[in-house]
C-alpha cells in the first residue's frame, strides 16, 4: 500500500510554475516503515500547527489494495481505512472481520441507491455532496435505526 503518496502530495505545495514533484520514499519500503514515515511528517506538521499528533487521523486509502496489504498495515497499528468503491468496501469488510477496531470511511462520490449498502459498514460518509443525498441518508439510518 503506497500510505505515503496521498499525505505527501497533501503535506507538500510545488510552487506554481514549478514541474518538480516532491521526492517519494522507496518503493522498497515496508507497509510498516510507509506508516511510521507518515506518521512522522503528521506529527512534525502538527508540531508546527501548534497541535498534537492524536487531533491528526490518518485514514489509509485502501482501494485496490489487497487485504494482506490492509492487514500489514493494520498489523503496523492503522485502524482507519479508506474506500470509495461501495463494492470493494463490502467484500474488504467482510474478508477483514476478523481484525478489532478497524473504522471503515467512504471516500468519494456516494450515489443514493448505495447508502443503503454502505452505511452498516461506514463509520464516516467522506463525500456528502448534496441535499438530496444528507436527505437519503438520513432516511437510511432512520429505517436501520427502527429496526
Amino acid at each position: 500500500m503506497q500510505l505515503s503518496r496521498d499525505v505527501e502530495s497533501m503535506m507538500h505545495r510545488i510552487s506554481p510554475g514549478s514541474a518538480q514533484r516532491p521526492s517519494r520514499p522507496s518503493t522498497a519500503m515496508t507497509i510498516a516503515e510507509q506508516l511510521q514515515s507518515v506518521q512522522d511528517r503528521i506529527l512534525a506538521a502538527a508540531q508546527r500547527g501548534g497541535r498534537t499528533a492524536n487531533s491528526v487521523e490518518l485514514i489509509a486509502v485502501s482501494k485496490r489494495q489487497t487485504i494482506s496489504a490492509i492487514r500489514e498495515a493494520y498489523d503496523a497499528g492503522c485502524r482507519h481505512f479508506g474506500e470509495n468503491y461501495v463494492q470493494e468496501l463490502q467484500e474488504k469488510a467482510r474478508a477483514l472481520a476478523d481484525l478489532t477496531g478497524v473504522h471503515w470511511h467512504h471516500i468519494g462520490g456516494l450515489q443514493r441507491n448505495k447508502v443503503k449498502s454502505v452505511l452498516p459498514i461506514s463509520t464516516t460518509l467522506h463525500g456528502v455532496d448534496s441535499v438530496r443525498l444528507l436527505k437519503a441518508i438520513d432516511r437510511q439510518a432512520a429505517a436501520a435505526a427502527k429496526q
